[in-house]
């Protein structure tokens, strides 16, 4: 079980491999303002707040906080994962601004930033701006089937079961109001019990707090670290619980 563990927080790790530099300011340029302006859309909802119940093996809450049709989202985790007594407990922020995405250890107060470019690569191969609109075929691409619809915290939502990643979701306006995850006997899901559309949202949700060292990364992931995360992974068998 302790390598189940250390996997899942093999991608978290991966944030912190930089140097570290003192910056707290947002960049101007590619931000979800200047995005915004020219017709970028993630969500089919411009503002929201959503709260989420984490159960299975990670437990906790997530509130998500989001505007400008999601090109703007400050994701607040709180939550641990507990296997063979050891605890991994998690307070963590994920500020997505634009094409510039923050991950951030709002203990340790170290984080990271680094620079997203595929909007503008599906942009120009799907010849439109608005993500929401292309959420089906997304799914469809990684061989999700829409498989009926249910109700989650009074919205209707479609679910999609992605066989090949041992998922279902339940999805609204391109907002995933319910996932579930299966690995072998593992399960980790994540359900939102509260749903606030509209409305303005506090400026002070999306700024990078105070006092947060942060790192600068040119890409997600290089292919070798992929690997690396792909070795990494326990068998069927080592998720096993004992």
């Amino acid at each position: 079980m302790r390598s189940l563990v250390r996997s899942l927080l093999l991608a978290t790790s991966l944030f912190t491999l930089a140097s570290c530099a003192e910056k707290t300011s947002l960049p101007v340029e590619g931000n979800s303002q200047s995005m915004t302006q020219e017709g970028y859309k993630r969500y089919g909802v411009e503002s929201g707040i959503i709260v989420y119940e984490k159960t299975g093996y990670q437990t906790g809450t997530e509130t998500v906080y989001f505007d400008q049709w999601g090109m703007r989202e400050a994701r607040y985790d709180d939550s641990e994962i507990t296997a063979e007594g050891e605890t991994v407990k998690t307070n963590q922020l994920i500020l997505l601004d634009g094409e510039w995405t923050y991950n951030i250890d709002l203990n340790t107060k170290e984080g990271t930033k680094l620079k997203n470019s595929s909007y503008a690569e599906i942009a120009e191969q799907s010849g439109s701006k608005d993500m929401a609109t292309l959420g089906e075929s997304m799914l469809q691409s990684l061989g999700g089937k829409k498989t009926g619809t249910e109700v989650i915290a009074g919205k209707e939502c479609d679910v999609w079961l992605l066989e090949s990643l041992g998922s279902v979701n339940c999805i609204w306006n391109s907002i995933p109001l319910k996932t579930e995850v299966t690995l072998g006997d593992i399960q980790v899901s994540g359900i939102a019990t509260s749903v606030q559309e509209g409305g303005p949202i506090s400026e002070d949700k999306f700024k990078v707090p105070a006092g947060i060292t942060l790192s600068e990364e040119n890409q997600m992931f290089d292919p070798e670290t992929l690997q690396e995360m792909e070795d990494s992974m326990p068998l069927e068998e080592e998720m096993q619980p004992e």
